[in-house]
């Protein structure tokens, strides 16, 4: 099972004025790419294979402490947060180095791939769900601002801060991370990345030998309860595995690597205010040294593209995901179509992601609103 990863960015390069059109298949490649490969209607949609290869050392163990210094920008982006004053967060070292490594490696401000956010969180210890990104983008940077926050800096980081002091502002347990770096195609990308921490892990080795017995430790935040604990095997075999509880919160739980070698996914869910969440999911290698570089999928959706289509080819997709594993194709349903649509706009409307709607509801709820007949949903 792979991290399900739900990456917001709020790209604000045309508040600095600096209008850099979005990358399209061709115009830039990123590094390491491959052949690409098409699917979908006309091409609607393309892919294509990359690998990156981190500058940094990878973190031995998750919520473990990192050394990162920032830079002069940096610390100027992260002073304007403070600013603030309402605005309550923690500075998260390990996150400010991953989103340092986001920014020099993802392919434009409009595509940040899942695989390659997933990578990175993995690279640099960071068990959390993937972050909420703002971003801007430079082209060119004729002020160095990378090196040096200098006076004509000030504009882009002021609205940079501004877009995150606006997500601080609402309730959570905020993790800040900044990073500033040149990209694949020479701009420079300003990035702060947030992250609601749910859930407070001890720290755990990213990778075992295979046989070693481990143990999950933490914390559960704010007002998730229920617990529940899922581990995929190096064979894609999934089990859940039994949870320790405690008041205040903490949780306990044991694991073993198996004897068969491999990377075996760790996935902790908790009920939130809008339903079960993820509130951790990292990867442990099994009897098997870590990848040296990450690699990752880019998928970009053509121009003008209707909505029904990526519906479509998604739909595609899963099936094709099911067949593999030998399980059954699933059948299009309409009326099930429209029930989901609803459910995504409101999302973007109450600026929420979760299966439990403050006006609708839960899935079975919006179901049954829809006159649809169903045993399970």
């Amino acid at each position: 099972m792979k991290r399900r990863a739900s990456v917001f960015v709020a790209a604000l390069a045309l508040l600095t004025g600096s209008a850099c059109p979005a990358t399209t298949p061709g115009s830039e490649a990123p590094e390491g790419q491959s052949a690409g490969a098409r699917r979908g209607s006309a091409a609607a949609i393309t892919t294509s294979e990359h690998q990156h290869r981190p500058r940094e050392a990878p973190v031995a163990r998750y919520g473990a402490s990192v050394d990162h210094r920032l830079s002069a920008t940096e610390t100027a982006v992260l002073l304007r947060l403070e600013s603030g004053g309402a605005a309550r967060f923690e500075h998260d070292l390990a996150l400010s180095r991953m989103m340092r490594g986001l920014a020099r490696a993802t392919p434009s401000r409009n595509d940040m791939p899942p695989e390659l956010v997933d990578g990175l969180l993995a690279w640099h210890g960071i068990a959390d769900a993937p972050p909420q990104v703002m971003i801007v983008e430079l082209t060119p940077d004729p002020a160095d601002c990378e090196t040096k926050p200098s006076a004509p800096c000030e504009e882009p980081i002021e609205a940079l801060a501004a877009s995150a002091r606006a997500l601080l502002a609402t309730p959570g347990n905020w993790k800040v991370g900044v990073g500033v770096s040149k990209g694949p195609g020479g701009g420079l990308r300003m990035m702060v990345g947030l992250i609601d921490r749910a859930f407070e892990i001890q720290p755990i080795a990213t990778q075992a030998p295979a046989g070693k017995s481990l143990r999950l430790r933490g914390k559960l935040i704010g007002a998730r309860t229920k617990p529940d604990l899922h581990l995929v095997d190096a064979q894609g075999q999934w089990r859940k595995l039994p949870v320790m509880r405690a008041n205040d919160g903490g949780i306990e739980a044991g694991f073993s690597c198996g004897a068969k070698p491999g990377v075996y996914q760790v996935e902790l869910f908790a009920t939130g205010a809008h339903g079960p969440e993820v509130v951790a999911n990292f990867p442990i290698h099994c009897g098997v040294p870590r990848p040296k570089e990450i690699r990752y999928t880019l998928e970009r959706v053509g121009p003008k593209v209707p909505t029904a289509t990526v519906e479509g080819e998604n739909f595609r997709a899963l099936n094709e995901a099911r067949e593999a594993a030998g399980l059954p194709a699933l059948v299009w349903d309409e009326p099930l179509a429209r029930v989901a649509r609803s459910h995504s706009a409101d999302m973007v409307r109450s600026n929420f992601v979760g299966h439990v709607s403050p006006r609708t509801g839960d899935a079975a709820q919006r179901v049954r609103k829809a006159g649809i007949a169903s045993a399970v949903v």
